[in-house]
């Protein structure tokens, strides 16, 4: 109540990919946890991992008096990264089509870096027509991953 939280729709932690003392507890706190899946062999590795770690750590957080556990934080993917044009990405769409957990997916675009170079939003850079005009299809997909990923956490 000190900070107003209810000024705010969603917060957003932005962890160190590691699961120490912190992640945990922003795991705990947590009413979901997205990870990135990046269309190569250690994206899928990474994926395996988030999961068993999270599991293993809500499967510990169990109420002893009723076996069943204190929290339930759903963990979603976003397929990140992913190019039109290479064999992983294609791998990576079509292994995760099914997939529930996966909520969204984010193209690789070189707009990503310009947003780190200018310190700007990418939502801010496709408000500039010359912007929007020339990536037009990109910020659709943005658009449509982002919605996904709206629907999916406004449901829990």
């Amino acid at each position: 109540s000190e900070i107003n939280l209810d000024q705010y729709d969603y917060i957003l932690f932005d962890t160190h990919p590691d699961f120490g003392i912190i992640n945990r507890n922003v795991v705990v706190a947590a009413d979901a946890v997205i990870s990135p899946l990046e269309p190569n062999i250690f994206g899928w590795a990474a994926k395996a991992r988030i999961q068993a770690r999270v599991a293993g750590l809500l499967n510990h957080l169990i109420n002893p008096s009723t076996r069943k556990p204190f929290i339930d934080t759903p963990l979603y993917f976003i397929n990140n990264k992913v190019e039109h044009n290479t064999r992983e990405s294609q791998d990576l769409i079509e292994r995760t089509m099914d997939d529930e957990q996966v909520i969204a997916t984010i193209p690789n675009k070189q707009l990503f870096k310009a947003t780190i170079r200018k310190n700007e939003p990418i939502v801010t850079m496709q408000e500039d027509s010359k912007i929007l005009n020339a990536n037009r299809q990109f910020f659709q997909k943005l658009d449509i991953a982002y919605a996904s990923m709206q629907q999916k956490i406004d449901k829990l």
